[in-house]
């Protein structure tokens, strides 16, 4: 689309040749129209053809309560939400995407209509119950802690927006398929292929990081 932009505008700077003729001239500006709506005609095109993309974020907390970081690393092990690797952490972020189309369907061809994508992600997190009443060595920990997770979660959730955004792209480039059994099956292909990719840099981030552990999302440290 910028490479149009560009084409388009060096065709505007053109100046009119001065020894063209009334006629020649009418016959420049209707060109130079033309080209005007055949560019913005295919700007109208590229945006429709885009899917609609909607984002829920949630979050979802956990009380523990205590007036030690043994004692509340302790509940988050017990409380907390359980990863991938079967073992309870203090955060988690889970997310998951979703893609609807709607087909235009000929006798020997189908297409999608219109396309939607949706990205649902849910932060889990824990909530000192007795803050107000803890020393301030441990509130300068817990305050160190909630840095850490802000971070995280926000890594967490532009992966997962990355991810969204190119099967929203990616399904705005499916072309007509002779079945839309064929044109489904391919796109299924193409987004679980892209959704794979940044699951596999979450998981990543879990395994290699101990969820965040190594980042700062502890209070023993």
């Amino acid at each position: 689309m910028k490479k149009e932009i560009l084409i388009f505008r060096r065709s505007c700077s053109r100046k009119i040749d001065s020894n063209l003729t009334g006629r020649k001239k009418v016959m420049f500006f209707i060109n130079k129209l033309l080209n005007f709506c055949v560019f913005f005609s295919f700007l109208a095109f590229s945006q429709s053809s885009l899917a609609e993309l909607k984002v829920n974020s949630n979050v979802s907390s956990y009380w523990i309560d205590g007036q030690s970081a043994l004692i509340l690393s302790a509940q988050m092990r017990s409380l907390g939400p359980l990863g991938v690797d079967g073992e309870k952490h203090p955060a988690i972020t889970k997310w998951k995407i979703q893609w609807r189309l709607k087909h235009a369907e000929s006798a020997d061809a189908c297409s999608i209509d219109k396309s939607l994508v949706i990205l649902g992600l849910t932060h889990t997190r824990p909530r000192w119950k007795g803050e107000n009443s803890g020393s301030e060595l441990l509130k300068k920990r817990w305050a160190k802690f909630e840095n850490a997770l802000e971070k995280i979660e926000s890594f967490h959730y532009e992966n997962a927006l990355s991810a969204a955004k190119k099967i929203q792209a990616a399904l705005a480039q499916v072309g007509t398929f002779p079945t839309c059994s064929q044109l489904v099956e391919s796109t299924n292909q193409r987004a679980n292929e892209i959704l794979k990719k940044y699951k596999d840099i979450q998981l990543d981030y879990d395994i290699n990081k101990k969820y965040g552990e190594l980042d700062g999302l502890t209070l023993l440290q």
